[in-house]
């Protein structure tokens, strides 16, 4: 897909978050136990913000050649692409559970993710954080958390 056609996918993810802000707001109130002024003031706004700023960079990433300083000389070059990581886990927190989520998952649709491969799984950590974490066919994980959730 071209660039300018994620950039156009990513923005109109964030101008629905965005219309949608109030609903968005209560639910991730709701989910995090937190007032709607902080989840509408904060949450909602930034996870809007996070697919306009990978709708920007996706139209700076166009697999080119960048020149470097007395590198043709040298046999050197340097060039940008993109480069799948593998199966991704994002185990989002209960404090901020959206906006971290849209901060794992932006940059995975800017990258060009086919159709049917995100999958959102919810429930307690001690079960599907647990899973994720420790299934093989995981590549990297995303994970925000104290030292002590990390270890448990």
């Amino acid at each position: 897909m071209a660039p300018n056609d994620r950039a156009s996918i990513l923005l109109r993810v964030a101008e629905g978050i965005t219309k949608r802000e109030r609903e968005f707001a209560e639910m991730e109130a709701r989910d995090a136990g937190k007032p709607i002024a902080e989840t509408r003031g904060f949450d909602i706004r930034f996870s809007a913000y996070a697919f306009k700023y990978f709708a920007g960079i996706s139209r700076e990433v166009r697999r080119e050649v960048i020149p470097m300083k007395n590198g043709v000389a040298r046999g050197l070059f340097d060039f940008t692409t993109y480069e799948p990581y593998g199966v991704a886990a994002v185990i989002s927190p209960f404090n901020y559970p959206l906006h971290l989520l849209t901060r794992s998952l932006a940059p995975a649709l800017e990258a060009g993710v086919p159709a049917g491969v995100v999958n959102i799984i919810s429930g307690a950590g001690p079960v599907c954080g647990e899973a994720l974490a420790s299934d093989e066919d995981v590549d990297v994980i995303a994970f925000t958390g104290s030292e002590e959730v990390e270890g448990a």
